[in-house]
């Protein structure tokens, strides 16, 4: 009996579809015929916290996300992020930027933790979306960065005249660069340092004073 009902409702469709007609309103589709579909009726889902799944066409709560900590991971690091939020049921999954985050554990209706993937190559923010078992899906924004680890210059080695105990650095001669001004109370001149382009400092003419500073302070003249 149930094989004859299925090809009943298959010819039926067949004909109604040649008739330029739909069988979606017959069978609980999208048209306006079919009261119960949030997708042909917007209306029934005018609550704020109420979105419409276009899925299973029935209104349901709206996911938020409104914080992720921390915000950002090392390059080729894992990282425990916590999400807070509202609305969050067991079975949600999460990805940064295209990529799955494991160990996805909803704590409650208002948080989840989940381990950020591994990534590396590029420092440009990336979109954290959520979605739930039902298929609603929420693309809260690109919220997370992956940065590589601070990487240090060499020591520049550089000799001065006297054991200083003030040091300024600003860029004294205008060429875009840092340079360093060290002086001590011991003498009455002030060793230059000038920065150049490899990153290295090369010694200047000293300025003279005509007595031993005490202080040292910048300013424009």
């Amino acid at each position: 009996m149930r094989h004859r009902a299925d090809i009943a409702r298959t010819l039926l469709c067949l004909g109604i579809v040649l008739t330029s007609a739909s069988c979606e309103a017959l069978f609980g589709g999208l048209s306006q015929a079919n009261p119960e579909s949030c997708v042909a009726n917007p209306e029934l889902c005018q609550a704020s916290e109420s979105v419409c799944n276009e899925l299973t066409r029935e209104c349901e709560p709206a996911l938020r996300l409104e914080s992720i900590s921390p915000r950002a991971a090392l390059y080729d690091k894992e990282v425990m992020v916590t999400i807070q939020g509202r609305n969050f049921v067991p079975g949600m999954t999460l990805t940064i930027g295209g990529r799955s985050a494991t160990q996805v554990q909803v704590v409650s209706a208002t948080q989840l933790t989940a381990m950020a993937p591994v990534f590396r190559g590029s420092k440009e923010r990336m979109e954290v979306i959520l979605t739930a078992p039902s298929g609603q899906k929420l693309s809260a924004g690109k919220l997370f960065h992956y940065f590589p680890f601070p990487q240090f210059a060499p020591v520049i080695q550089i000799s001065s005249p006297t054991t200083s105990t003030m040091f300024r650095a600003a860029d004294f001669n205008q060429d875009g660069r840092i340079d360093l001004a060290m002086s001590s109370d011991a003498v009455s001149s002030v060793a230059m340092f000038l920065g150049q382009q490899s990153g290295t400092l090369q010694p200047a003419a000293p300025v003279p004073f005509l007595t031993r500073p005490f202080a040292m302070a910048l300013g424009d003249a």
